[in-house]
């Protein structure tokens, strides 16, 4: 006995080529696509699905002949249009540049160089430039003669007097307040008249207005009239004799039943391997 295993496409993390990543309106507008075209849709219901034909076709989109896959994180595949491996990360797909190895260790610095014994030898002073000359000083001009101060007054001017504050008027007499006179008394109430008893004697009535001439004949009612009296229904006639049952035909023979063929070899057992994401598929040898 013999083990292979198959990977199931819809699950194996190294997923088959797609063709480009696509809206699903670009999905839907393609017009002839061939069985197996794979592409990673961008927005919509199936945002970062894979969308794949079931079927070679032209023509309108029709829903049944793409199926949708959810990918899982991990999956890796190559998109032809980019030139690209890209990698699912469980939220969004991004280029993948594979897995970064690990840093080799840091090699030992050499050991430092001994330095060169200090020049004894002077370099040579550039020549100092030559000052220009200095411009002569103008004349200083003459200060005119400083003018005598006067004398400081040592006697402070007198204040004014102030004049005298006006003295305040009286407040004149507040006036009483006039007396309120009293209320007039409240007239009474004159009494209610008695209600006339109701009339007993019925109105006269109206003269009858003449009567109006007759209108012409209307057309004919379109109102079927009373049916007529339902006549008796006849006696019932006696039923006639049933006629006797012809003979049962005999049955043919049975055929023979043909011989049953040999049963074919045994298919070979299949059993989902979820660890690996595919089919372990146990054969016989030839």
């Amino acid at each position: 006995m013999a083990i292979k295993r198959i990977a199931v496409q819809d699950e194996f993390p190294f997923q088959p080529n797609v063709k480009d990543r696509i809206t699903q309106a670009a999905l839907e507008a393609l017009g002839s696509w061939t069985k197996g075209d794979r592409y990673i849709l961008t927005d919509g219901a199936n945002d970062k699905n894979i969308g794949y034909a079931n079927t070679t076709g032209s023509g309108a989109y029709v829903a049944g002949n793409w199926t949708y896959l959810t990918p899982l994180e991990g999956w890796i595949l190559w998109i032809d249009d980019e030139n690209e491996y890209y990698k699912f990360d469980g939220n969004e797909w991004s280029i993948y540049l594979g897995k970064i190895g690990t840093t080799g260790a840091v090699s030992t610095t050499g050991a430092v160089g001994t330095t060169g014994a200090d020049s004894t030898v002077a370099g040579t002073t550039g020549i100092t430039g030559t000052t220009g000359a200095v411009g002569t000083t103008g004349a200083v001009g003459t200060t005119g003669a400083v003018g005598t101060t006067g004398a400081d007054s040592t006697v402070a001017g007198t204040t004014g007097i102030t004049g005298t504050t006006g003295a305040v008027g009286t407040t004149g007499i507040t006036g009483t307040t006039g007396a309120i006179g009293t209320t007039g008394a409240v007239g009474t109430t004159g009494a209610v008249g008695t209600t006339g008893a109701d009339s007993t004697v019925a109105g006269t009535t109206g003269i009858t207005g003449t009567t109006g001439a007759v209108g012409t004949t209307g057309a004919d009612s379109t109102v079927a009239g009373t049916t007529g009296i339902t006549g008796t229904t006849g006696a019932v006639g006696t039923t006639g004799a049933v006629g006797t049952t012809g003979a049962v035909g005999t049955t043919g023979a049975i055929g023979t039943t043909g011989a049953i063929g040999t049963t074919g070899a045994t298919g070979p057992n299949a059993i989902y391997i979820s660890e690996y994401k595919c089919l372990e598929i146990e054969y016989d040898t030839p």
